[in-house]
């Protein structure tokens, strides 16, 4: 896109910003922020210049490794509807922005920028414990992804998904900042209607043991807390749901769920599985009366992917393949919350 050459309009804005109309009479704006030996400049265009002019911010992702990035954004618009998504950092969980390294005022939905202000990611490190049901059984978590508690929601995922979706008032937020008002909708889920040969192809699983499961880098468990975490297997689901726990349905802090206790020996172990619902295009679904968590498993044979389905109605648990193809469900019921991982060892 060229720039007009007659009565052009060039605006300097704190110094980083110019601004000029182009040749199709959108208003195009030119980042200097990184000086005069930068190989190239950024553009944008927009259809008009902003009211008030710009801001230069600075987003520091506030640890050693992180990256630090300039940008120059509307005096008037809001800082969150511009921030860079967060690297993934391994066992750690993105808080927010603050305006200081340590301590600060969080940015909220409303914080309009302020020029030449730099805006850190704080970071909660990942703390859970983990509880064997079974002898010689995988390791299960005592918390959801991104929750702090047992009976909190923590992140809902699409399959294959390793950042996660947390509620919001009533939008679905990316954890890592990246996107705001999310929709649990068809376009925006990379996995669905796909074989699994589509899914293999596209690198999605791998084959293990004679079974595909999610590979390691869509598997949200070693993506968010790394180590030995890994998604349960359907085989996983299987003895924890019929074979080798008692489930006693209970209510926790106003929360309705189940209490999966071992037997025997392993009677003082537990984990508390919440019913929080599920995704469904911007809104959030049945909270507290169904409970839907993913495994790593598709199906061989069918666009399907195995999960535990929680329900209130008859006090109902159970295992089964749930699908991944578009004329399933309109609503994206499909999408559904996270499941407990196992720890491999």
């Amino acid at each position: 896109m060229k720039l007009k050459t007659k009565l052009m309009t060039l605006l300097v804005v704190a110094g980083a910003m110019l601004g000029a109309w182009a040749d199709d009479d959108t208003y195009c704006v030119i980042d200097l922020s990184g000086g005069p030996t930068a190989a190239s400049y950024p553009l944008s265009f927009m259809a008009e210049p902003p009211e008030g002019g710009f801001c230069h911010v600075t987003f520091d992702e506030n640890f050693e490794g992180g990256s630090t990035t300039n940008m120059s954004v509307s005096s008037t618009g809001k800082i969150l509807a511009n921030a860079p998504s967060v690297s993934m950092r391994t066992g750690w969980r993105f808080v927010g922005w603050f305006t200081a390294p340590e301590g600060g005022e969080q940015v909220s939905a409303d914080t309009l920028p302020t020029d030449g202000a730099t805006y850190y990611a704080h970071w909660a490190e990942v703390s859970c414990d983990k509880v064997q049901l079974w002898e010689d059984g995988p390791y299960w978590a005592t918390i959801n992804i991104g929750a702090e508690e047992p009976w909190e929601s923590g992140y809902y995922f699409w399959w294959g998904d390793t950042i996660g979706y947390r509620r919001d008032g009533s939008s679905w937020v990316a954890s890592d900042g990246s996107a705001s008002g999310f929709s649990f909708s068809w376009e925006n889920v990379p996995t669905y209607d796909k074989s699994v040969y589509e899914l293999q192809s596209e690198g999605w699983v791998v084959s293990q043991g004679g079974t595909y499961v999610l590979a390691p880098e869509h598997d949200a468990a070693q993506a968010q807390w790394g180590g030995g975490w890994r998604m349960p297997t359907v085989q996983d689901l299987n003895d924890l749901c019929y074979y080798k726990c008692d489930w006693i349905w209970t209510t926790t802090n106003g929360v309705n769920g189940y209490l999966v206790r071992g037997k025997g020996e392993y009677s003082s172990a537990s984990i508390f599985l919440p019913c929080t619902g599920y995704g469904s295009g911007y809104y959030r679904e049945v909270f507290s009366s169904q409970g839907y968590y993913w495994s790593s498993v598709p199906a061989s044979s069918s666009y399907n992917a195995g999960g535990l389905g929680l329900s209130s109605e008859s006090q109902r648990h159970r295992v089964y393949f749930r699908a991944l193809r578009r004329d399933s469900h309109p609503s994206c019921s499909r999408l559904c919350r996270y499941v407990r991982f196992g720890d491999a060892g």
